[in-house]
């Protein structure tokens, strides 16, 4: 069967669709999330065992016991996987997301559909309520065609409030950057950019991020970081090149006379590594994996009432870098 709906005994609703190449499980219930991409058989998101088994259809531990957020970051249950937030983010202004943990878009229940059409294809769609603090509700919408690599995904935000709201799409994939039996070879992330621009450091919490530049590309190796790094003239691939040689590539349409957050960044890459301590100017936050953010960001759109805004994004799995 292309189109699987699993229900765990926690009561936790898990949709697999498969074809002949790839495999990807959602998870409405958590914030509307894809938590597994495989390809072949091989993962790339990185998934939190402390919450979820490695075949990401049941969990580890309780739901109904997992914890509440306080607003704080240490108190956020981190699924990891691929979601969809509002930025910037932020929590000194009511035009910043104060998130992660968030109640409704990052951990509430989305709504979900699911079809296969005539010819196999799979079309999932999930969305949020809508939410109170950015006047705004999230539908991520995927299409997995039946055989083939390539999926299509596109974020949208509606304005469901009275007034004009103004906020960036912002799609974040968590991949797990500690592959079994690749010890010291440990892969890197290929950001296509325009020009010779250097990237921005967004926050550095631990070590400095390193990257080198070329010609077409900037490339960041997998290295033992805590912090962020950001690209203002990234022209629309973001791709994790792993160290057996297969790739994860996003794709999107950039717009360079507009306005994006962090000071004009489209693409963004957050690296951590375990700590045997919470990070206190991260709100308690205690990384505890190995795994990089791959990050994505429309414009800032001036959503009017009742409109909404889209951000598409083609994710391809490749054998090699093509």
């Amino acid at each position: 069967m292309p189109l699987l709906i699993c229900d765990d005994a926690d009561g936790l609703k898990f949709v697999v669709a498969t074809n002949d190449v790839l495999s990807l499980t959602f998870l409405p219930q958590c914030g509307g999330r894809l938590i597994s991409l495989k390809y072949k058989n091989h993962e790339f998101l990185w998934t939190n065992p402390k919450y979820l088994t490695a075949d990401s259809r049941t969990t580890t531990m309780p739901f109904p016991s997992w914890p509440k957020p306080d607003s704080t970051m240490g108190s956020w249950v981190n699924l990891g996987g691929s979601k969809t937030w509002p930025a910037p983010q932020g929590w000194s202004a009511a035009d910043e997301w104060p998130g992660p943990p968030d109640e409704v878009l990052d951990s509430g229940i989305y709504s979900l559909n699911h079809v296969v059409d005539e010819n196999g294809d799979m079309h999932i769609t999930m969305t949020s309520q809508e939410d109170a603090r950015t006047g705004i509700q999230i539908t991520r919408f995927f299409d997995i065609p039946s055989t083939g690599a390539n999926i299509y995904q596109r974020n949208s935000f509606r304005n469901h409030t009275s007034k004009v709201k103004t906020w960036s799409i912002w799609e974040v994939a968590q991949v797990a950057t500690n592959l079994p039996n690749f010890k010291e070879e440990k892969g890197y992330f290929l950001v296509e950019c325009a020009n010779l621009v250097e990237p921005r450091i967004l926050f550095s919490a631990v070590g400095d991020i390193e990257y080198i530049s070329t010609d077409r590309y900037i490339k960041v190796p997998v290295q033992d970081a805590i912090g962020k790094i950001g690209f203002t003239n990234a022209s629309g691939v973001l791709a994790w090149i792993r160290p057996d040689d297969l790739t994860l590539e996003m794709k999107f349409l950039p717009s360079p006379n507009a306005t994006y957050p962090d000071g004009g960044c489209s693409v963004e890459l957050w690296h951590q590594y375990p700590l045997n301590s919470p990070l206190e100017n991260l709100g308690g936050l205690k990384p505890d994996a190995y795994l990089v953010e791959m990050e994505i960001l429309s414009p800032l759109h001036a959503i009017e009432s009742q409109q909404k805004v889209d951000l598409e994004i083609l994710w391809s799995v490749k054998e090699g870098l093509a």
